[in-house]
């Protein structure tokens, strides 16, 4: 913390130990004030020093448990196992265990994998996934391929079919043209020029896509999907080569 922080602290502790003391009892206000004063500052440290923050009373277990892990080290001339100290505490290993685990500390992605090699390999780029997806990528696309099927919903049975299987995000998959026009019993150019107008509409559509909410654009390529489906079913499957 920085140590104006740690200032205002004990300034305020200062304060309030100003409002409860009482001269009755004896006790110097110095004397008094310093125990405000060293509390205080402890609870703002244990609350603000940590990237995951957890209880004043969990952060007490593990300062005893420190103490007394040195404690016991140095009695038995060796680091102490963690069934030794859950007896001294009193503890069950279930809890120990517990109280272990507020001993986590996060660290950053960016620090040295090897601490005793400042210059060497970032601890991510140790178990980073070359073939994994960043994130913002993945949703981008997701939303680009929502954005897309949405634009579909202008277009007839014909059109949707046609460019569906052309593009490859028709259930029974892609085909060229030649297929197509094999398939539908007509020219490859005429399913050409079918593919070519379905695009047009679709131009048009994107600049329908402005402002549209999230809500119903995803109707629409529910709406779309459906559609798909149910023209995949009404025309045969390829045969496989």
């Amino acid at each position: 913390m920085p140590l104006a922080d740690l200032i205002a602290e004990g300034n305020i502790a200062l304060i309030r130990a100003a409002e409860l003391y009482n001269p009755k009892f004896g006790t110097k206000f110095t004397t008094y004030a310093s125990v405000w004063v060293k509390q205080r500052i402890h609870r703002a440290i244990t609350k603000q020093a940590r990237a995951v923050r957890i209880p004043v009373w969990r952060s007490q277990r593990l300062r005893k448990l420190s103490r007394l892990n040195d404690q016991l080290s140095a009695e038995l001339g060796r680091t102490a196992t963690h069934d030794e100290l859950a007896e001294r505490l009193g503890l069950t290993p279930e809890q120990m265990a517990e109280l272990q685990g507020d001993r986590l500390e996060v660290v950053s992605l960016d620090a040295p994998a090897n601490p005793g090699d400042p210059d060497g390999r970032a601890l991510s780029e140790t178990f980073q996934d070359e073939n994994a997806e960043v994130p913002g990528l993945r949703l981008g696309k997701e939303e680009l391929v929502e954005e897309i099927m949405a634009c579909l919903h202008n277009l007839d049975d014909r059109e949707l079919e046609i460019l569906s299987l052309k593009h490859g995000f028709h259930p029974h998959g892609q085909l060229s043209f030649r297929e197509l026009g094999r398939r539908l019993g007509v020219s490859h150019e005429w399913v050409r020029r079918i593919a070519e107008l379905a695009v047009v509409k679709i131009r048009r559509a994107v600049d329908g896509q402005r402002g549209m909410p999230v809500a119903k654009r995803r109707r629409l390529r529910d709406k779309v999907l459906a559609r798909l489906k149910r023209l995949a079913a009404r025309m045969p499957a390829p045969a496989p080569a």
